[in-house]
């Protein structure tokens, strides 16, 4: 009432006196009340993001949050060994950019050899059953000598338009369209989405895969996909590399095909007690593979992972070829004719793309490239991924 006073010129008491001017106070505090609610409801709140390794179509998509662990958390194991990068002389700061991406960029390309080109030197091309086939020499000691591929990114968060000096390798001289799309979500050199893999939580997936109810993290359809090419490719007693995880959907698939033992590499570090699974960071792996301590491993497994190689979306260092790159070394340490399933992004063209930080779309131009020395021999239908079943060649 006192309100309506001060607003009406008191005029309060002549409003009251009649039935019409109840109904209008009764109207303005009603308003009052919901724009007060309102106002509430606008406060801030502690939020719980489920976070999937695609968002949603925004463009600009910044991860500030992860998810649930697992009800039962194993301890977090400390890494095994620190990245060096000391060969990089350059200015870090990001008003040097250009300078210091250079500099990395040739330490890279000195250390990759043939396998960073498009043709030349031992790199031949050829046609395949399902694609082309690519070939080339690839030194395997000099990719596992140096952690430089694997080391995490200086800039962080990551750089938002890609250094000119690697436009051309990352547009593999124009053949593939670059436009922007931005996210990041850092793993690299921390620990990954979901660190502790106990054999219980581990378990709940195997089963879930058992009774085709598994929806991984791109629905069931997807799933089943991957277990109909794990099928195929035949792992049953043997062991199996798998490059990139969240959470072990794709392993549960593996180890319910039949295999003995499934190796993750990932940039986060992971901490399974399930007794079939060892999970490694890349330059834990570099390590064991100097030291020669590499396990015996029959088949690799990657789904929706090397797209992401070297765009620093994760944490990662700027890479070019970090896609082939990370092909190559599994390459390295697979035995001889070895069967790989690997499934990344493309679109319903065909066409070779790159939203820079998000992810590669492949075509005809870098499929082929992304499976140096492995020959495709089936493709697996997907609505939004690509998936070839292939083999390892020797020439």
């Amino acid at each position: 009432l006192q309100f309506l006073y001060f607003i009406g010129g008191g005029k309060a008491v002549q409003i009251m006196s009649d039935g019409n001017g109840r109904k209008i106070l009764l109207v303005v505090v009603l308003i009052l009340a919901a724009v007060i609610i309102g106002y509430g409801s606008d406060m801030p709140r502690e939020v719980n993001f489920s976070i999937k390794k695609e968002p949603s179509s925004i463009p600009v998509v910044e991860i500030l949050q992860k998810p649930p662990l697992p009800p039962t958390e194993a301890p977090v194991a400390e890494p095994t060994t620190k990245i060096d990068a000391s060969e990089i002389k350059a200015d870090t700061s990001p008003e040097k950019a250009e300078e210091y991406y250079a500099e990395l960029f040739e330490k890279q390309m000195s250390y990759c050899g043939d396998l960073c080109h498009l043709s030349g030197g031992s790199l031949k091309r050829r046609k395949g059953p399902v694609l082309d086939v690519v070939t080339a020499d690839v030194n395997c000691k000099k990719l596992y000598e140096t952690d430089i591929f694997d080391m995490p990114s200086v800039h962080v968060p990551p750089l938002r338009d890609i250094p000119k000096t690697l436009l051309d390798s990352y547009s593999l001289k124009g053949a593939v369209r670059i436009k922007k799309k931005y996210a990041f979500q850092k793993y690299s050199g921390e620990t990954a989405m979901v660190h502790a893999w106990t054999e219980e939580y581990v378990n709940e997936f195997v089963e879930k895969a058992r009774n085709s109810t598994l929806d991984g993290n791109y629905g069931r359809g997807t799933a089943l996909a991957l277990a109909s090419a794990v099928e195929k490719a035949d792992y049953k007693g043997k062991t199996v590399l798998v490059i990139g995880s969240e959470n072990p959907w794709v392993e549960a698939i593996i180890l319910e095909r039949g295999a003995a033992h499934v190796y993750t590499l990932e940039y986060g570090e992971i901490n399974s007690t399930h007794p079939k699974i060892t999970s490694y960071t890349p330059w834990q792996f570099n390590k064991m593979f100097r030291d020669g301590k590499v396990p015996k491993i029959d088949g690799m497994v990657t789904f929706s992972s090397l797209e992401h190689s070297g765009l620093g979306r994760y944490g990662d260092t700027l890479n070019p070829w970090g896609d082939v790159i990370a092909v190559a070394k599994a390459g390295c340490v697979l035995q001889p004719g070895a069967t790989v399933v690997v499934g990344v992004e493309c679109n319903t063209k065909f066409r070779d793309q790159l939203y820079y930080n998000l992810h590669r779309e492949y075509g005809p131009t870098r499929w082929p490239h992304l499976l140096t020395n492995f020959e495709a021999t089936e493709k697996i239908p997907l609505p939004r991924q690509c998936m070839f079943i292939a083999k390892r060649v020797n020439e």
